[in-house]
């Protein structure tokens, strides 16, 4: 090889300088392009989210189709939650012809049913993977959390309200079964819940469920999307994204004993229905009923 082609062959390569710029070059692209994709990313994850939970719109207009105009109810029943709890074989599960079939894998037939189902209630951005109840954590648990004032099988055991009207199984009035044209449209049905599992956080019965609590128990509502935010499904069909619950600052994600309106951009009137006087539960007062609790034709605030 004589000294031309050598030179030749030499012009044709890469300085270590040239390399480094390149490199240097790529590494910017990368750093400007992580971010986006991930945002992309978040974005398409909020989208499926929400897209879920139309769906689950879609089954509560299929259930009422199905059971005379009743809404689909957050618990019907008192025997097993994979059953008679809103997401169960026996309530989601009709809207889409979910039956209990041969169990698979060693599961039984109604956790192959209810496993199923699970695709319905997952979240893509849910994390859920810590329990912090006592004792066994549940076999399965909805990444949204369902408005226990819709329907709850509370409000069918009035034999018990003499003698135990304090307890869960206690008579509630506000409980019962309502039917879907009834309930006005700025009414919430379902939200995202917290990525911490705690017993029955499939469900909640008043605002301070979602964004504060008694005890020191985190918060149902969850924070999972964008900016800090929940998708929350309302008897209107829509889905909004919202601030539903925002743990304040040094909290550790536990929430305050009491309410603070900054926490939340959801109102009592949008979660409880009316509460009337009667054994063992605090009624609302008859302007409360009549203006705040479920009032109807009163705008979205946002």
């Amino acid at each position: 090889m004589n000294r031309s082609t050598m030179k030749r062959l030499t012009k044709r390569g890469f300085t270590l300088v040239e390399l480094l710029v390149v490199i240097g070059i790529i590494a910017i692209l990368v750093g400007v392009l992580l971010p986006a994709l991930s945002r992309a990313r978040q974005q398409a994850q909020t989208v499926s989210c929400a897209s879920n939970l139309r769906q689950l719109y879609a089954a509560t207009e299929l259930y009422a189709a199905n059971f005379k105009t009743f809404m689909l109810p957050s618990t019907a029943g008192t025997g097993s939650s994979q059953s008679f709890n809103w997401w169960g074989v026996d309530v989601l599960g009709t809207t889409f012809g979910i039956k209990r079939g041969a169990g698979i894998d060693g599961k039984t037939a109604q956790q192959t049913a209810v496993d199923r189902i699970a695709k319905l209630v997952r979240c893509p951005s849910s994390n859920r993977t810590t329990y912090i109840g006592g004792g066994s954590p549940p076999s399965f648990s909805a990444d949204y959390t369902y408005n226990g004032n819709l329907g709850d099988f509370r409000a069918e055991d009035g034999a018990l309200l003499a003698t135990d009207a304090a307890s869960y199984y206690g008579f509630r009035s506000w409980a019962n079964f309502k039917k879907k044209p009834q309930i006005p449209q700025n009414v919430v049905i379902a939200l995202d819940n917290n990525d911490l599992i705690q017993d029955n956080d499939d469900r909640f019965m008043k605002l301070a469920d979602l964004a504060a609590t008694n005890g020191g128990v985190f918060p149902r509502a969850g924070n999972r999307h964008q900016q800090k935010k929940a998708n929350v499904l309302f008897n209107d069909g829509t889905v909004r994204l919202i601030k539903a619950y925002v743990p304040p600052p040094g909290s550790n994600g536990q929430a305050p004993a009491t309410v603070d309106p900054k926490t939340t951009e959801l109102a009592e009137w949008m979660i409880r229905a009316p509460r009337r006087a009667q054994p063992g539960v605090a009624p609302d007062s008859a302007a409360t009923i009549e203006k705040d609790r479920w009032s109807k034709g009163r705008a979205l605030p946002f």
